[in-house]
């Protein structure tokens, strides 16, 4: 039996009890990890294994809707259990924006016969949930009528609510999968069907190798002693402002230069994108319309079609690739994790999101040449030094949303990171202004939340920085921030791992390394765009 290792995949289901049913549950769920575990030595997440006495139910029912894949064993029971529909599949489901494939993806669940008239007939469960909200309801009017007193029981009262109006959704996600139903289709020839499936969906989110724990033990033992042997190749895209005439005031274009840098090295060589994108890109997510290029009307080039061509070369590669992006100022504030790609390996699927599909970071295009900035680099190697060493300290709170701390911030070498929780200004000005005092502090890793994102409590995401294996820990201001730099080259890595998690979307990482750029005898080349 697999003792060790952190699980790769967690099972939400209702307990079992003294009824044959109840026997049922708990025995499919006793059979189905033994075998996930032995057979396919894939470790699972199960309260009765890892909650001792003592630890919190609800961050474990968390850890269950922020799981990469769950196994939802659906019965009558747990179709009315506030701890299975509310606190881990309603929360599954809206950490998975609420869209059906992302949820059947990476919710498995596994029918049992009881829940058959359930699922076929909505208006006794509907019913059921009703009723349960009426009477919470009650009694909270009673205990606590203006809502001052009770706020984690009207919370859980409203998130009831929720899941009564999300019913009939979410029971269409779960329905729609074809998945084997009842107990012994289920556990045909030792869950065969389940274990293939499991392990299949594990490799497509790129955890194979740690489906095993030698693996990854070995893993891990790699990046704590030589991070550099798993240093991926970087891509760097470098996009320039065309600089206008006096007076012009048409849509901003930008000039691009495509570079790879094969480690250990630190040399950048020019790299030919074969695509025909022209000199200049205008500043659009959305791609050109290649059918009025062919007719040979004036169809702009945009930066989602130098993106496009970046990804499609960096999938055809054998080697882990993570692509570079060095902006200028106003660029850092372009949405990059949302900007729709083709994966030509799946194309069937449709566009995706870029941070769904590659690996990759924003670098500050300013910092290496705009001269209001460069006259302070060296505190940028400075900072990374200090960085490297652990003992470094964050900017965060409020001194990281402050322009006149950041400032006060720029001649401090003990000051290396910053982490903003809170998003970004909707104002347009307002957001360069702060993007521009972050650039000028010279620390070599900053965080934000992008504008316009989704209404995540803090606790979420300050949950969500600490998966990233202790390499964001430290969310006050003055907190020590991890050791390691060669281990934070690797966030853009961990961050698409962790896609299931929506809040993912919500933050940009902008990573600068003081030696890591494309050299200005490589701009010279004659295979870039100029």
């Amino acid at each position: 039996m697999v003792t060790s290792a952190l699980p790769l995949v967690y099972v939400s289901y209702a307990w079992g009890d003294t009824t044959p049913d109840g026997r049922e549950r708990e025995l499919i769920v006793d059979e189905l990890c033994a075998a996930l575990e032995e057979q396919e030595q894939i470790i699972v997440g199960r309260d009765k294994k890892l909650l001792k006495t003592g630890d919190s139910i609800e961050d474990f029912a968390t850890d269950i809707a922020r799981g990469g894949l769950v196994l939802a064993v659906i019965s009558r029971k747990s179709l009315r259990s506030h701890w299975c529909m509310v606190d881990e599949l309603l929360q599954a489901f809206r950490r998975r924006n609420f869209k059906a494939n992302e949820f059947g993806s990476d919710v498995l669940a596994l029918i049992l016969d009881d829940a058959r008239a359930d699922l076929d007939d909505l208006a006794d469960l509907i019913g059921h949930w009703s009723e349960a909200i009426k009477k919470e309801r009650t009694l909270l009017e009673l205990a606590d009528p203006d809502r001052k007193y009770s706020l984690d029981s009207w919370e859980s009262l409203d998130q009831a609510e929720e899941l009564r109006a999300r019913l009939p959704d979410l029971i269409r996600s779960i329905k729609m999968r074809a998945m084997p139903r009842g107990y012994d289709a289920i556990s045909r020839e030792v869950f065969s069907e389940i274990r293939e499936l499991v392990v299949n969906r594990l490799s497509e989110k790129g955890l194979a190798a740690k489906m095993n724990p030698s693996n990854m033990a070995e893993e891990e033992q790699a990046v704590h002693e030589s991070p550099a042997s798993l240093a991926p190749h970087y891509l760097a895209v470098v996009l320039r402002r065309q600089h206008q005439r006096s007076g012009d005031y048409s849509e901003p274009k930008y000039c691009w230069e495509v570079y790879l840098n094969k480690p250990p090295d630190q040399h950048y060589e020019p790299l030919s994108l074969q695509e025909e994108l022209g000199s200049y890109l205008t500043a659009s997510a959305d791609k050109s319309d290649l059918s009025a290029s062919a007719a040979g009307l004036a169809a702009p080039r945009t930066i989602a079609d130098l993106i496009q061509a970046v990804v499609d070369w960096t999938l055809r590669q054998k080697y882990q690739v993570l692509i570079e992006v060095f902006a200028p100022l106003e660029l850092l504030d372009f949405d990059w994790a949302h900007l729709k790609v083709v994966n030509p390996r799946k194309a069937r699927l449709g566009p995706v999101d870029l941070v769904k599909t590659c690996p990759f970071v924003l670098r500050s295009l300013a910092r290496f040449e705009d001269e209001e900035f460069t006259s302070a680099f060296e505190w940028l190697g400075q900072k990374y030094a200090q960085l490297e060493k652990g003992s470094g300290r964050w900017i965060a709170g409020t001194d990281a949303v402050s322009l006149d701390k950041l400032a006060e911030a720029e001649m401090k070498k003990n000051l290396v990171a910053i982490k903003r929780i809170d998003p970004l200004d909707a104002d347009h000005i307002s957001r360069l202004q702060w993007l521009e005092s972050m650039i000028s502090t010279m620390v070599p890793v900053a965080l934000w939340r992008r504008h316009g994102c989704s209404n995540s409590t803090e606790k979420e995401l300050l949950a969500h920085l600490d998966g990233y294996e202790g390499m964001l820990a430290g969310h006050a201001n003055g907190d020590f921030v991890p050791a390691g730099c060669a281990r934070l080259e690797l966030l853009p890595i961990y961050r698409r791992n962790m896609i299931a998690d929506p809040v993912v979307h919500d933050f940009v990482f902008l990573l600068d390394h003081p030696q890591r750029a494309p050299g200005l005898d490589a701009l010279q080349s004659p295979l870039v765009s100029s």
